[in-house]
């Protein structure tokens, strides 16, 4: 009987040690999402310049760059506890790094992490202060972000020492030398020329540095998202048995102690681009004097709305996920992308609005590539959403044409996730 227990108790054990062994796995497999939305999983064993290498049970499977949309490990950015504070800097190649504290000294810019799950150490690095963009403070503030933005685009060539007042920024231009070796002052030249010491904790607001991309920079190979909200923009990412490095397109070098530490690989920045991202023109009528009357200026003024509805909320077509990516497009309205003949298909899924209640309701939708008609079907409000996967090889110049009535009650098209592949 003894014997019989000592048997049971160790196939439990077996059983036990093999559930945790493949629930490890399954935590530390990477899955491989391809731009035709195929999926493979296995341990991730290198990234290469051109492909990546996969162990898939036994075998070594590579995966050519150029097909790929993500590596995804199943884990995500935790949320920040309520009151949570970080300030984001930005470097010269677009990636983007949340830390709790900075300082600046000498040429260095001195950062502190925040933290992240338990048992995963953040990433170690230099950053000095050459392939810095900017520096914006509070960055968890939605207000903060919104007026950041705004400055932005209506800076000059100059750095910037930025207070905040309120929801606005003043701010001093001029030429940031560096700071002192404590990390306490910034050594500041002014527009005119009178050299200055400040304080970097009045710079409530932040700093901007003017300092442009040097040189021939080397080629984007995948975004890195971390589980510390850090996005690196990286030219290569080695994997090693003493971690992972990545190397920015800036020449940053972050080295994570841990594999658990990163989060996603975006592939899609050479291989694929939403349509609300790329530059196009529009083409819109304007409306008759009697809908003028009726104040139905909108379509005048928007007849096209990315990544966002009318109220600003969610692009929503009934029976599908709500959109994170698209169009808005207003009947008898026409977009014009120039692609260059660089992409080799087109996807979307369209539909009408969930928030339109008249199922009758519809517009037309026709899709051009260099004058040819690729896609022509009418879509109303009570069908399915309609997927679109059209091939655009070789085709220089794309055409959206929507036709339908205006109404005001949101009579528009959405072309949710519309985005070109190569």
């Amino acid at each position: 009987m003894r014997h019989r227990k000592t048997i049971m108790s160790r196939s439990l054990l077996c059983t036990v040690i093999f559930t945790l062994s493949a629930w490890t796995f399954s935590l530390c497999a990477a899955e491989v999402i391809t731009l035709d939305g195929k999926k493979l999983t296995g341990d991730l064993l290198a990234v290469e310049k051109e492909r990546l290498i996969l162990r898939v049970g036994q075998a070594q499977v590579p995966v050519p760059n150029n097909t790929i949309q993500t590596v995804e490990w199943g884990r995500a950015v935790p949320t920040l506890p309520k009151g949570t504070k970080y300030h984001e800097i930005e470097l010269t190649d677009g990636s983007t790094l949340r830390v709790s504290r900075f300082s600046i000294k000498q040429r260095q810019v001195v950062c502190e992490p925040l933290d992240g799950p338990e048992g995963v150490p953040p990433p170690r690095y230099d950053l000095p202060l050459d392939v810095v963009f900017f520096i914006m403070r509070s960055a968890e503030d939605p207000t903060v972000r919104t007026a950041w933005k705004k400055m932005l685009s209506a800076r000059g060539k100059r750095d910037l020492y930025v207070i905040r007042e309120g929801d606005t920024f003043n701010f001093l231009q001029g030429t940031i030398h560096g700071g002192t070796p404590d990390g306490t002052r910034l050594d500041f030249e002014r527009a005119e020329g009178e050299r200055v010491s400040l304080l970097q904790s009045r710079a409530t607001g932040g700093l901007v540095l003017a300092h442009p991309p040097q040189g021939n920079l080397p080629p984007k190979l995948c975004k890195v998202m971390d589980v510390f909200g850090n996005q690196l923009v990286a030219q290569s990412v080695q994997l090693t048995d003493e971690g992972v490095q990545v190397t920015t397109v800036a020449g940053v070098r972050f080295h994570y102690p841990k594999l658990a530490a990163l989060a996603r690989l975006d592939f899609s920045l050479g291989n694929l681009a939403y349509l609300s991202d790329l530059p196009f023109q529009t083409l819109a009528p304007d409306l008759p004097a009697d809908e003028k009357e009726k104040g139905l200026r909108l379509h005048l003024q928007l007849p096209v709305l990315k990544d966002r509805g009318l109220s600003g909320d969610v692009l929503k077509v009934a029976g599908h996920p709500p959109f994170s990516k698209g169009l808005l497009i207003a009947p008898d309205t026409v977009l014009t992308f120039d692609l260059g003949g660089e992409y080799r298909e087109f996807q979307a899924v369209a539909g009408l609005p969930e928030s339109v209640l008249d199922g009758q309701l519809a517009v037309q939708l026709i899709v051009e590539g260099d004058g040819r008609v690729l896609f022509q079907q009418t879509l109303r409000r009570k069908d399915p959403p309609k997927p679109l996967s059209l091939d655009i090889q070789g085709i220089r110049q794309l055409r959206l044409i929507v036709e339908g009535d205006f109404a005001v009650n949101g009579n528009r098209l959405i072309l949710g996730n519309a985005r070109v592949v190569k």
